[in-house]
């Protein structure tokens, strides 16, 4: 048996043993919607029991019941989460397979369905669109990532030093199996929609007039303070009701800052799930670091961390975003905001970020979509063993 005929059998076996796990974690998840609603209603039960009883049992009763159903709820959502993962991991091997036998059936539409209408000898040469080489090569997850594969594919006028630093990388990495499953992995997990790096792009060359004065958040911590002192002296009788106009005065500078704030977070609202998943690929990266890969290790390490650590400035990111995500409840919102100039806070230090982040994001974005070539290619070569690198 050669060595095509050897991973073709193994990807079956893969995909069989896959299909069995989801079938048995899917019966087990079955069961847990049952255990989810015994433990219901035994705790309704007991808490009655309990406050039949007398009020100390009954509450005992209550937050030993509510425990008994976050765990069980907890540990079903784990499940389903591991499901899930099974789920999006079966499909990628079912499409190495659909790859290694080309199937074109049963390999996903390629991303960017129209070629140039410039690129006449990729059109002649099959090279774009469907049932071509772009389409039986392209794994990327994102838009630019599979624009860039093109680029590669019609790339005329080749470099040797070029080409042999990229055949470097494609033969480390078509060895590392388990990371460029996981790297697609991962992205899935997120959304299953290609990453769009224009759109943060776009944000990032947004400027508008947005900007939040230095002055405004000390100024407002200020006056929360001082209302929040005279409101509990008020209560005392030891001042009168001057917090109400300080309140006031705070209440009239938020409300004047509201149009910028809520244009900030529609923006990063908007970005949310292109900035998680852009993330994701970059923690991911940087926390898998193939020592047996030098030259991999040396472009990531280049790319990504050399001069600014990417994983730190995207899980800052990543914390504003989640933070400005609290504006989309009214009520809480108002709550939080009357103890705390949160929105003037997150809301300023989003702009800071997105002022410091303006020049590395765009390189971060490039590098990551020619990691996307390099495993897209990489796969192919895994998939095709008996194909060989030029000698150039």
């Amino acid at each position: 048996m050669n060595l095509y005929n050897s991973r073709l059998e193994y990807s079956e076996k893969t995909i069989e043993k896959l299909s069995q796990r989801i079938n048995f974690l899917n019966k087990r998840s079955n069961r847990f919607s049952l255990y989810r609603f015994i433990v219901f209603i035994s705790g309704v039960a007991l808490t009655v029991a309990g406050f039949l009883t007398s009020g100390p049992a009954g509450w005992i009763a209550l937050f030993i019941s509510l425990a008994a159903f976050s765990i069980t709820v907890h540990s079903h959502n784990m499940l389903l989460t591991g499901i899930k993962r099974f789920y999006n991991y079966l499909n990628i091997k079912k499409q190495h397979l659909s790859r290694m036998k080309i199937d074109w059936e049963n390999i996903p539409e390629p991303v960017l369905e129209n070629p140039p209408e410039d690129l006449t000898t990729g059109k002649d040469l099959d090279l774009f669109g469907k049932r071509s080489l772009h389409h039986l090569i392209d794994v990327s997850v994102s838009f630019e990532g599979s624009g860039m594969l093109k680029n590669f594919l019609t790339d005329f006028k080749p470099d040797r030093k070029t080409i042999l630093f990229r055949q470097n990388i494609i033969r480390e990495l078509s060895s590392q199996t388990l990371f460029r499953d996981k790297f697609l992995l991962k992205a899935r997990m997120i959304s299953k929609k290609q990453l769009h790096c224009g759109k943060i792009l776009n944000w990032l060359k947004n400027d508008t007039d947005e900007a939040i004065p230095a002055y405004l958040f000390p100024v407002s911590l200020i006056l929360i303070i001082i209302y929040l002192t005279l409101f509990i002296l008020s209560n005392f009788e030891i001042a009168g009701s001057s917090w109400f106009a300080v309140f006031l005065i705070y209440f009239f500078l938020y409300s004047s800052f509201q149009k910028k704030a809520g244009k900030i977070s529609e923006e990063a609202a908007e970005l949310d799930n292109q900035i998680k998943k852009f993330s994701a690929l970059i923690f991911f990266t940087g926390n898998h670091n193939l020592n047996e890969s030098p030259g991999y290790s040396e472009f990531i390490s280049n790319s990504f961390f050399k001069k600014n650590n990417a994983i730190e400035k995207l899980k800052s990111l990543r914390k504003i975003t989640s933070a400005l995500a609290l504006r989309e409840n009214p009520i809480l919102r108002l709550i939080v905001n009357i103890f705390f100039p949160y929105d003037i806070y997150f809301c300023g230090k989003m702009n800071r970020l997105k002022s410091e982040l303006k020049e590395n994001i765009p390189v971060w974005l490039d590098k990551l979509n020619e990691l996307e070539c390099y495993i897209s290619i990489a796969n192919f070569s895994y998939l095709n063993p008996d194909y060989n690198f030029p000698e150039i």
